[in-house]
């Protein structure tokens, strides 16, 4: 699986096609949570704050929903209080969108981690995503399914896979939406193949400025996590956003 991912991630990287670069801004956000979670792993029990950006480097922003683009991103999580472990990370991927609207996509992309300790504090990883927006007419519901596959390379030199499905419903007249997304997963960080977490996360946005540029939202969520991983955890927190 790791030849394949890597194959695959870096086949789109190279075959993407020469766009026009203007680098700009898709969306910023920052949260501070009771606890943080990466894929189930529980880096700290004490508050978290966690930012991450995520740039248009060519091509159209992601969130105008364009043909196809470069996107960037950099995330860190910290503790703010008590003892915990850093983690930061910055990627790079090309998208692909498709179907009504453009409003689903497939991407391939690398990224980077550094862990603020143990082994391996470098690591790279090789993924692959794809998301697709569906409509169910005879309830009036749209929902996004996803899946993502990756390989890291040196800290965990193992696969990580994941599906689930987002949805978002809100009002504009009130500019308020929840943000609500459902996922399971299945790694083999700790030994075979097998059931890694699963994952309910909640949040609900109030966009404070008409023009819909920035949100101020509060959230929380649950993992499930096989014991071979962790311990199931519960989780609260805000956040804002800039788009």
């Amino acid at each position: 699986m790791k030849s394949i991912l890597a194959a695959i991630s870096l086949s789109l990287l190279i075959a993407a096609p020469a766009l026009a670069c203007d680098p700009q801004l898709d969306i910023a956000s920052l949260e501070v949570t009771s606890r943080y979670l990466w894929r189930g792993i529980e880096l700290g029990s004490s508050t978290y704050g966690h930012a991450r950006a995520d740039f248009a480097l060519c091509g159209p922003r992601a969130a105008e929903k364009g043909p196809n683009g470069w996107e960037a991103s950099v995330d860190a999580a910290l503790p703010l209080s008590g003892h915990g472990t850093n983690l930061a990370s910055a990627g790079v991927r090309y998208l692909r969108f498709f179907g009504d609207g453009n409003a689903s996509w497939v991407s391939g992309g690398l990224t980077e981690y550094h862990w603020g300790e143990g082994r391996d504090k470098w690591s790279s990883e090789a993924s692959i995503q794809a998301t697709r927006k569906v409509n169910v007419e005879s309830i009036g519901l749209t929902v996004w399914p996803y899946f993502e596959a990756s390989y890291d390379f040196n800290r965990f030199d193992a696969a990580f896979t994941k599906a689930g499905v987002h949805h978002v419903i809100g009002s504009n007249a009130l500019r308020i939406a929840a943000d609500l997304d459902a996922s399971v997963s299945a790694s083999n960080y700790a030994n075979d193949f097998g059931f890694h977490d699963a994952e309910l996360t909640l949040w609900v946005d109030w966009t404070a400025r008409p023009s819909g540029t920035i949100d101020l939202g509060a959230g929380g969520g649950r993992a499930w996590v096989a014991d071979t991983i962790g311990s199931s955890r519960t989780w609260v927190g805000v956040r804002v956003r800039i788009r």
